[in-house]
């Protein structure tokens, strides 16, 4: 019988496949629409001074629309979590989410999130990285 098994310590590049796998999710997240709409608050409307200066406004964002491939590694990740025990998947999306768009950890807020040393976090961090391996169905 050719039964494909994985052993149960993952290697420094398998954990930050994982890694990546749900960062990258956690960018997917943010470029996906919102839930509700934003609902007009008053109904007189900002009308610019000139006729040039439409367009050309700071507060318009470009929001980027998320590719297929993205939304399906999106869904691989999600169910990968959903498998995981409730403590790890908490730990998990703080940490994607909170590094989505930067290239720097927030081990000190989020060691005042989950009231432990910041250590303490990185290393519960690996640990349910190296769990998610485990489910993992690539």
């Amino acid at each position: 019988m050719d039964i494909k098994r994985k052993k149960i310590w993952a290697t420094d590049e398998q954990i930050a496949h994982m890694d990546y796998v749900f960062k990258e999710a956690a960018r997917t997240d943010k470029m996906l629409p919102p839930l509700t709409k934003k609902k007009i608050s008053n109904s007189w409307l900002d009308i610019p001074p000139d006729w040039t200066s439409y367009g050309w406004d700071k507060t318009a964002k470009v929001r980027l629309s998320p590719s297929r491939k993205q939304i399906d590694n999106y869904d691989k990740a999600l169910e990968t979590g959903l498998k995981l025990s409730v403590e790890d998947r908490k730990l998990i999306w703080s940490v994607a989410l909170s590094m989505a768009n930067r290239s720097y950890g927030t081990w000190s807020r989020l060691s005042k999130k989950f009231r432990c040393d910041r250590r303490t976090v990185k290393s519960n961090y690996r640990g349910a990285l190296i769990k998610s391996w485990i489910v993992y169905d690539e």
